[in-house]
Formats: structure tokens, C-alpha cells, sequence
């Protein structure tokens, strides 16, 4: 791994990549390689560069009345920063903005809305299939053969390969800042609007 990695971070993603599985023996020399691989490959991605289509799927029923303020300070942010927070107690309507928002501007300043809402991990939200959608040749044989976890990661290189920077990404209800895969999404090519309940 990079020397330049801190500790903490490796351990935290440790205990991600262990999350799936039952047992790893450390003292097997195959496991450890194997497992020092996937650590590395969830902080740096392998850098694969297949091709494929973000589809835009996202709640565009979403109508807000007398936020007009709210909705004009986004796209301000937004035109000034890369990634912005949306944060607040819950139910206070910051999906509901953050997602009205994402209506007005698609198609006429973003080419493409990715909503991710996040489900216990950023790992299982890209693994599942209903919320973030990409075509390509190989995703459904990739799907068929690798486990979540892996799945997971290949779609999020496959977003790192090809998503634009006039698309925009909600990654919604993201409330664990120390997910080992929220560096790699606040760093992808688009803008970023995240929503939590955390300051």
C-alpha cells in the first residue's frame, strides 16, 4: 500500500473489506496478498477504463413551494464549489430540496443526475441495482459473477471512468463521513451534493 496512506485509514477500510467475509487467516500467505489487495484496491480503485452510460435515475415528482431562496443558494454554491453540503435534523426537507433542485437544473446544466441514497454504506448503495443504473456490455455478467462487494467497487470505477463534469451526484443521507468510499465520491469529476445530519 501507499506509504503516505494513514494507519487509521487502512484500518478503517480493513474492517469494510472484512465486513463480508467469515474468516481470514493472516498467518496464510495467499489470504493476506489477497486481502492487502482489495484494502488497496477500495482506497486507490485498480483503474479500470470500460465504458458505460450513467443512466439518470431519480425522484423527479418532487415539487417544493416557497423555497426559491433555498433552491437559488444551491445553484450559487454549486457554481463555486465542486461538492456542497445539505445538512439538518431529520424531516426538515433537505431531500426533498437538494432533489427539486436536481429537477430544475437536469438537462438544462447537468447532463446527468447519479441519486444515491445511502443505505447503511456507500458500498451497498452502488451495489444495488435500482438506485444508481449504468449500461455497458459486461455489468450484467459482472453482476452474475462477483460478490457485493466487488460489484460495488466496479461500478464505482466504472463511475470514476465515466461520469462528466456536468453531471451532478446526490449522495443522499450520507451520515458516515468515515465510509472508506466517500473520499473516492467527493473526488470524482461532477459536482457533489451531499446530504446528512451531520455537521
Amino acid at each position: 500500500l501507499d506509504k503516505d496512506i494513514k494507519p487509521e485509514r487502512i484500518n478503517q477500510t480493513m474492517d469494510y473489506v472484512l465486513a463480508g467475509k467469515q474468516v481470514i487467516f493472516w498467518c496464510n500467505e495467499e489470504e493476506r496478498v489477497e486481502l492487502v489487495k482489495q484494502i488497496d484496491a477500495t482506497i486507490n480503485g485498480t483503474g479500470i477504463n470500460d465504458n458505460a452510460e450513467i443512466v439518470s435515475v431519480f425522484p423527479d415528482d418532487i415539487e417544493v413551494i416557497g423555497r426559491e431562496k433555498e433552491l437559488d443558494a444551491l445553484d450559487r454554491l454549486l457554481n463555486q464549489y465542486k461538492n456542497i453540503y445539505v445538512y439538518g435534523m431529520g424531516g426538515i426537507g433537505k431531500t426533498a430540496l437538494v432533489l427539486a433542485y436536481a429537477k430544475r437544473y437536469y438537462k438544462t446544466v447537468y447532463s446527468g443526475i447519479i441519486y444515491l441514497p445511502v443505505e447503511k454504506s456507500i458500498l451497498r448503495t452502488l451495489a444495488n441495482e435500482t438506485d444508481f443504473c449504468m449500461k455497458n456490455d459486461t455489468i450484467s455478467e459482472k453482476r452474475k459473477k462477483l460478490s457485493d462487494y466487488a460489484y460495488g467497487n466496479y461500478k464505482l470505477e466504472l463511475l470514476e471512468a465515466n461520469v462528466k463534469p456536468d453531471m451532478l451526484l446526490i449522495l443522499d443521507n450520507c451520515e458516515f463521513a468515515a465510509d472508506p468510499l466517500f473520499e473516492r465520491i467527493c473526488n470524482l469529476n461532477c459536482h457533489v451534493i451531499i446530504t446528512t445530519r451531520r455537521k
